[in-house]
């Protein structure tokens, strides 16, 4: 069964040329990893080459530029130090490499409304930040158009967004923004195209990148330990210690919270399986285990899966992720991930009965 609650950026209705269209965005889930960071390396070619655009228009000669991937260019938001790669489409694929623009919606820079969506957890974490006058700059290889944030607001999903007469942006993404689930409530982020500048391109750090690897059992693996295949419900996505922004807006916090979704799962099948050398591998001391032999579609979900990073600048030290679950009684599940460079493992594992 798949679960149907990670989260989604996007849904909103846009209306275009008088038409109105329902666009779904699909829901988003993390096994794509490595491609968001070349595709920001071959977009800083575009932003390295790309000429100027004029006012109105982001259709100025430019480069002649490959664009692999569906890429466009790379979308820079200086107030919040984001720098993203902006990919064509708002489909899974697209959505877990970089932001992306909605085909249906004009390009950036074009007389309309242009919509680029990206999800809440990662790329526009802090979009909600944004104030009246921030700039939002496009880069392509037709050059950079320049836009000024004017308003957002929070809307249902389904919502309209009006096409405009004159060149204007709108940034989506999921609401709240620290949700890891499918929510009804969109944020956008609106702005109005300005005279282009130079890009701030060197004054925006890289984006993280880092793919999370978990030692799992292939026999446990095979059974299928994502949400694609396990109906886990997702909580909120919190930080401590002191994260960069270069961190919390970058597809990295995902990816930490994949690899504390794959040990837990693991750990679940594993227990219902009363698979005890896989159980020995997965946490390094006993735990008092009552899900043993319990087949996991008689289990019930109390709360949701929330997931805490302790984050140091750009280094990941520590995940915890809580849930209570339900088999007969019910039961508070605390799991503590230590983090190496990239491998994650269970430190603890706690279970404990709470009713």
């Amino acid at each position: 069964m798949k679960a149907k609650t990670w989260m989604m950026a996007g849904g909103i209705a846009l209306i275009v040329a008088g038409a109105a269209l329902l666009l779904r965005i699909p829901y988003f889930y993390y096994h794509s990893a490595k491609t968001g960071a070349h595709l920001l390396e071959e977009a800083n070619q575009i932003t390295q080459t790309g000429g100027n655009s004029t006012a109105n228009s982001a259709s100025s000669a430019g480069a002649s530029l490959s664009l692999p991937k569906g890429l466009l260019g790379e979308v820079y938001i200086p107030a919040l130090q984001l720098r993203a790669p902006l990919v064509e489409g708002t489909d899974d694929a697209q959505l877990s490499v970089g932001v992306g623009h909605l085909k249906t919606s004009v390009m950036p820079g074009q007389a309309g409304t242009s919509v680029i969506a990206a999800h809440n957890a990662t790329w526009f974490r802090h979009i909600d930040t944004l104030k009246p006058g921030d700039p939002v700059e496009v880069v392509t290889k037709s050059g950079t158009v320049t836009f000024q944030v004017t308003q957002h607001k929070v809307v249902k999903e389904g919502s309209p967004v009006y096409n405009s007469a004159n060149p204007t942006l709108v940034l989506e993404t999921c609401y709240p923004t620290n949700a890891l689930y499918l929510t009804p409530y969109r944020l956008l982020v609106y702005a109005d195209l300005k005279a282009s500048g130079k890009p701030t391109v060197g004054n925006i750090p890289a984006a993280v990148n880092i793919y999370y690897k978990t030692d799992i059992p292939q026999r446990i693996v095979k059974q299928g330990i994502t949400l694609t295949t396990n109906s886990l419900p997702m909580g909120t996505l919190t930080y401590t210690g002191n994260p960069s922004d270069k961190y919390v807006q970058s597809n990295a916090p995902l990816r930490a919270s994949a690899a504390a979704v794959r040990l837990y799962l693991g750990w679940l099948h594993a227990s219902a399986n009363s698979d005890e050398a896989a159980l020995k591998q997965l946490v390094p001391d006993v735990v008092d285990n009552p899900f043993l032999g319990i087949r996991l579609n008689q289990l019930s979900y109390r709360q949701n899966f929330s997931i805490q990073l302790t984050v140091n600048g750009t280094v990941l030290q520590k995940i915890q992720a809580k849930t209570e679950v339900e088999s007969g009684a019910v039961y508070g599940i605390t799991v503590d991930c230590m983090v190496k460079g990239s491998n994650v493992t269970i430190s603890n594992l706690e279970v404990k009965k709470v009713m």
